[in-house]
């Protein structure tokens, strides 16, 4: 609100610091071309500026930008140009079952009832390759990591990155009566995931980190190193539970990170 009744003294005729308004439009992505096709600027002092006003239309543009953005929906901060600052009224989940001739979408929206999970189990693959693949993730997964649920029992699910952790699916996920098992790169960024649907209700009694039985000899293999800026970040996830904190260990004693496309490979 500061910035606009700055613009309303300058036109009112007032004197402002026109720096310090500057940086505050710059803030707010306003063109250069704009601003200076709007005023003309004269110094008085250190910081006062006298600010004439050439284009009233090009200024009023600028004082509609400048509107603290309402942030109840995308179209009301749509009027100022910033809906990326604001999350989408929605989201939506990409999943496949054995059953299923093709992947599928669950819409979460206000104007949708939250769809029931179509089986008791649940993969969420980080990876849109391996997803596609999901078939053989399972394998993957029933032979090197212990998984031992029948794949006719699984919902696999696409987790688009840290999208899979929105607060608009994370009701659905808790609908699913048995285990949920996330196949996440073995890095900071599939931990980050991990500890998200954690932080956003998820029980850690039921979802797992997959993790393959031969992690090590994979870790000492990998040619993907870890930055020491990364190895330092790691800590942030201890504590969460007994077997993330060995994982720990072990990336930060052979500083190699996983991705799970090589479980393909």
């Amino acid at each position: 609100m500061k910035t606009i009744q700055e613009l309303d003294n300058i036109k009112q005729g007032k004197g402002v610091n026109w720096p310090t308004l500057y940086k505050k439009l710059s803030r707010l992505k306003i063109d250069d071309q704009l601003i200076y096709q709007a005023i003309t600027i004269k110094q008085y002092s250190k910081k006062v500026y006298g600010i004439d006003i050439i284009d009233h239309d090009a200024f009023e543009k600028i004082i509609q930008l400048a509107q603290p953005i309402n942030k109840n929906s995308r179209a009301a901060a749509s009027i100022a140009g910033n809906t990326h600052q604001i999350n989408v009224n929605g989201a939506l989940l990409v999943a496949v079952t054995e059953q299923s001739e093709a992947p599928y979408v669950h819409a979460f929206t206000q104007s949708y009832p939250l769809p029931y999970p179509k089986k008791q189990h649940a993969v969420i693959i980080e990876n849109l390759e391996c997803f596609l693949h999901y078939k053989d993730s399972y394998l993957f997964m029933s032979q090197l990591c212990e998984i031992s649920h029948d794949i006719d029992d699984i919902e696999f699910i696409y987790a688009a990155g840290n999208s899979i952790s929105n607060q608009n699916i994370i009701p659905y996920l808790k609908e699913f009566k048995g285990d949920i098992f996330c196949l996440l790169d073995i890095d900071i960024g599939g931990l980050q995931i991990y500890k998200n649907l954690l932080n956003n209700g998820l029980s850690v009694d039921n979802t797992h980190f997959v993790i393959p039985n031969d992690i090590v000899q994979r870790l000492k293999i990998s040619r993907r190193k870890a930055l020491k800026s990364e190895l330092n970040k790691l800590n942030n996830f201890l504590k969460i539970s007994n077997q993330i904190d060995q994982l720990i260990g072990l990336m930060h004693y052979y500083q190699t990170t996983i991705e799970q496309e090589s479980y393909r490979a």
